[in-house]
């Protein structure tokens, strides 16, 4: 046995065992280690709050003096697959690739701690991922490996203080917390602790069906099928969440359109149902603010363009649609032309991109927000428009909905 390799099998699980097949999975990964010389325990934790269970398992691996090998019971991973993470030698945290179960399956690997200022975390695009282990801003911990030096370092009393536990649920300014798994990696950035991820291996993610990596590929060629040249701030995977989304709805309101990129997207899916459209065209005199472009950006505010008016250009990129109506006033006035004693405002979605102020998102949040029955969702939550952010974490916090976002575009569902 290799005495200065002492390694723990940890298992968090919620009441029942994990299923045979993950437990054979396990034996398997103790008969592989232990041929390779490594003294092996195994501890399950069961709990009902994962932040305790992990936590617990670092406990156990203090004590013990062992490195600690974390495996979630909704994983599937081969031998050799662990053994990858516990080889390389780039950090003291290890994570083994693998990719989120909902659509579109990102991989869960992160290039960008943005919580202090954005509240967030940027995913890795699979085709910026390399061929071989490196240093990332955020690890998965599903199959995941920690030197126990750096369970010890994170267990003592002054870190304790300092930052809580390791993985403690990490409170965040606009009334949310981060999930665990980024809490902890969050505490490793704020310390300097370098992470790493280790790709090409074979780690399954098991929700309805077991996604891998081919699940993610074809979920993006299925979801970036809807995209237009339109001139807008507007990436394709934004308008595709539009697009895809419209298709469900028989009604749609959109505040803010300029020159129709959005209300595009929003057209071409809701062919079954109507979509009105909200702009005095008129601009505003307020810019905005973009720190990484260094700049006020006023492109977006101007009435006239090349001597042609925008609501003129709104018009002909959306003459082939005959399920639009367009307000051409403020969304104020809108409101009270859509709303009334004897019929009151209603829509399926809304979509919000109108003012940009924190003043301008609750008027416009307030009218709207509570007769729309199945959608609310809008533009622009960035750090480029932090008075978007706080409008809407502001007004949502109150009504205790869960907000979601794709890239810039936040949504909450009714």
């Amino acid at each position: 046995m290799n005495d200065d390799k002492k390694i723990m099998i940890g298992v968090p699980y919620y009441k029942n065992l994990p299923e045979p097949k993950f437990q054979l999975a396990i034996t398997n990964l103790i008969f592989h280690l232990a041929q390779k010389g490594y003294f092996v325990d195994v501890m399950y934790k069961e709990g009902t709050v994962i932040s305790s269970q992990r936590n617990a398992l670092f406990d156990d691996a203090l004590k013990e003096g062992y490195d600690l090998i974390s495996l979630d019971t909704d994983m599937e991973f081969s031998p050799p697959d662990v053994v990858k993470l516990i080889e390389c030698d780039l950090a003291p945290v290890i994570g083994g690739l693998y990719y989120a179960v909902r659509s579109p399956h990102p991989p869960l690997v992160f290039v960008e701690d943005n919580v202090e200022t954005d509240y967030a975390f940027r995913s890795y695009k699979d085709n910026d991922i390399p061929n071989k282990p490196w240093l990332v801003k955020g690890v998965p911990i599903g199959v995941s490996y920690f030197k126990n030096e750096i369970i010890k370092y994170f267990l003592n009393e002054k870190r304790i203080k300092k930052f809580g536990r390791p993985f403690n649920f990490w409170q965040l300014d606009n009334g949310r917390e981060l999930g665990e798994d980024l809490s902890f990696c969050h505490r490793c950035n704020l310390e300097g602790i370098e992470m790493a991820c280790v790709p090409n291996v074979d780690i399954g993610h098991i929700g309805k069906k077991t996604i891998k990596k081919l699940d993610h590929q074809l979920a993006l060629t299925m979801d970036y099928h809807y995209c237009n040249d339109i001139l807008g701030w507007m990436s394709v995977r934004e308008q595709n969440f539009l697009y895809q989304s419209a298709k469900r709805m028989k009604s749609i309101v959109e505040i803010g359109s300029w020159k129709g990129k959005s209300t595009h997207a929003l057209c071409s899916g809701c062919t079954e149902g109507h979509v009105t459209a909200i702009d005095h065209f008129e601009g505003t005199d307020d810019p905005v603010q973009l720190p990484e472009r260094g700049e006020l950006y006023r492109g977006a505010f101007k009435e006239i363009e090349d001597g042609v008016n925008i609501y003129e250009i709104f018009k002909r990129n959306t003459a082939c649609f005959n399920n639009l109506d367009v307000l051409k006033m403020n969304s104020t006035n809108a409101f009270k032309h859509l709303n009334s004693t004897d019929d009151p405002f209603q829509s399926e979605m809304t979509f919000f991109d109108g003012g940009h102020l924190y003043k301008e998102v609750t008027e416009d949040l307030e009218n709207y927000e509570p007769g729309t029955t199945k959608l609310v969702c809008g533009h622009d939550y960035s750090s480029g428009f932090l008075e978007v952010v706080r409008a809407v974490d502001d007004y949502f916090k109150k009504k205790n909905l869960k907000i979601k976002t794709i890239d810039t575009i936040w949504y909450v569902e009714k």
